[in-house]
């Protein structure tokens, strides 16, 4: 049974690595069909932003990728340690790579959607088939932060009966989904329900992946893999949580770019600004992602890492810095327009002029507070 659940988790893994690089290759002939064909003067216009977030895209798929088939053929290592966890980040990132692919695959997927259920059903189709595969995704990380960087037992989660009556339940499914084959398998049962809740419902759509259904599929999913990685945190031996460490610094990778999106675009927001040049926000998401996959990288592979503590310190530190200055940047901006403009013309841009003038004066300070903050919690 374990070596045919094995070979199927790396055909799937093969599959969906394979096909999120022949998006990304499909992505590219796109446009390289546009800019020779009628779409070249339209493109023309649209080639440096359009290039960099395709660009970006690019890098997290194929990157994705290569990781994945490296994790699910063995070239973590031969180790419990290299062993432990690989099987299922591998499926984990071949699935997120597939879905940062989804314009390719969706123009390569429309022809086969079509003559299978019609060019009517084949949008409602292409849907249904990427929900699916998210579904895997979130699988895959439940299973992941059940396993790594050991398996976790079922003892170490307290017992149901110990939890208010609201929360035994819950509890008592936490448990169950900690089996090697139960998170495919509520991730198949969610799928089938969302499935029938949007058929019960009318929709003309399908499932859509906003539907609310999925929403609570996927905050229930994220919410078990914090509180599994927590436990298995404290459970942890000291090099076992050095390389938990290497996680939490690619998830803050992640967490700020967002941080710097939502910041930004208080910002752009407040003062009006357009920023057509580049499409900045994909891009840093991208970039987020890419940072995410590769602190989860050093935490899996046994490469040398360097001290984990002093990346998430300075990540920290400078993204901390970078959103204060921005959202400082907004409410000044903000005050300047709504109260002075009235009885002194001031030139635009003061606001983020005044908060950079900020943050060179006390940035040190700041860091420092930041950087203290940091090693409370990681010391604990």
């Amino acid at each position: 049974m374990e070596v045919m659940r094995r070979v199927a988790s790396r055909l799937l893994v093969t599959v969906l690595a394979g096909m999120a690089v022949a998006g990304q290759v499909q992505q590219i002939r796109r446009l390289d069909a546009l800019r020779h064909g009628f779409g070249g003067a339209l493109i023309s216009t649209a080639t440096p932003s359009f290039l960099a977030v395709l660009g970006a895209d690019a890098v997290v798929s194929v990157t994705a990728a290569l990781l994945a088939l490296a994790l699910a053929y063995g070239v973590a290592g031969r180790s419990a340690a290299g062993r432990s966890g690989a099987g299922s980040l591998a499926l984990a990132l071949s699935a997120g790579g597939y879905l940062t692919a989804y314009a390719g695959l969706s123009e390569l997927l429309t022809p086969l959607a079509s003559l299978a259920d019609g060019p009517d059903r084949a949008g409602v189709w292409l849907r249904g088939h990427f929900l699916l595969v998210e579904f895997v995704l979130l699988a895959a990380i439940l299973r992941f932060s059940a396993s790594f960087p050991k398996p976790l037992p079922t003892d170490a989660l307290a017992a149901p009966g110990s939890l208010p009556v609201g929360l035994s339940w819950l509890q008592a499914l936490r448990r169950r989904l900690l089996g090697a084959t139960a998170a495919g398998v509520a991730a198949l049962v969610a799928f089938v329900m969302v499935l029938a809740a949007s058929a019960l419902t009318g929709s003309a759509q399908g499932p859509l992946p906003g539907y609310t259904g999925a929403d609570i599929v996927r905050l229930a999913a994220l919410t078990a893999v914090v509180l599994n990685l927590r436990r298995a945190y404290t459970l942890a031996a000291p090099d076992e949580r050095r390389r938990m460490t290497w996680l939490a610094a690619g998830l803050g990778f992640l967490l700020g770019a967002l941080g710097l999106i939502i910041s930004g675009n208080v910002l752009l927001a407040v003062t009006g600004w357009h920023v057509t040049a580049l499409n900045w926000r994909p891009i840093l998401l991208d970039l987020g992602v890419i940072g995410l996959v590769w602190g989860t990288s050093l935490a899996v592979f046994p490469w040398n890492r360097p001290d984990p503590v002093a990346v998430v310190r300075f990540t920290a530190i400078c993204v901390g810095l970078a959103c204060a200055t921005l959202f400082l940047a907004a409410g000044l901006e903000a005050l300047f327009s709504d109260i002075l403009v009235s009885r002194v013309s001031l030139p635009s841009g003061l606001g983020t002029a005044a908060a950079v003038a900020v943050l060179l004066a006390q940035g040190r300070r700041a860091g420092s507070v930041i950087g203290t903050m940091v090693d409370d919690v990681t010391t604990e």
